[in-house]
């Protein structure tokens, strides 16, 4: 009885996750494209879709048991959607050039391909904190993207 409850917690729990991920998608989709014209439009769209499912799959992956074929698939497709979210960083820059946050646009493919070399090596620890450090990463990249004035979402949030 008390594995069926928690097989039926899980699903739950999946359900829940899927739910948000889907709602989060939906309202990037829906962002007005970039005010700035040097931004192009699918940049900002791909970067603020393949962040924020990198939010809610990764955030997904930390909590779920490790080391199951379903944690190394959704591992696996949120290193894509980080390094996508990373990559096109690059078209989106304030103010024609790069900007501060952009550091972290720089660092997390390299965080995220030590991390892989690591588990590979069997190295579980090393993987764990490069894999919970681009996760911190993506947390505070997101944090100063709606907290420094004049960036996109920041105008989005609070206008002007």
């Amino acid at each position: 009885m008390l594995r069926n409850g928690l097989a039926r917690e899980r699903l739950q729990q999946i359900g829940i996750s899927l739910g948000v991920t889907v709602a989060i998608i939906a309202v990037a989709v829906l962002l007005p494209p970039a005010g700035k014209p040097s931004v192009p439009p699918w940049a900002l769209s791909t970067h603020v879709i393949c962040a924020m499912i990198s939010l809610g799959l990764g955030g997904w992956v930390l909590y779920n048991p490790k080391g199951t074929p379903t944690h190394k698939l959704a591992g696996k497709i949120w290193v894509v959607m980080m390094l996508v979210a990373s990559f096109s960083s690059f078209f989106i820059q304030s103010w024609g050039r790069f900007s501060p946050i952009h550091i972290f646009s720089v660092w997390t493919p390299i965080s995220l391909a030590f991390g892989i070399y690591q588990i590979r090596k069997g190295n579980v620890v090393a993987h764990q904190n490069c894999m919970k450090g681009a996760y911190v990463g993506l947390i505070v990249a997101g944090v100063l993207a709606f907290a420094l004035p004049g960036r996109f979402l920041w105008r989005l949030v609070f206008g002007g």
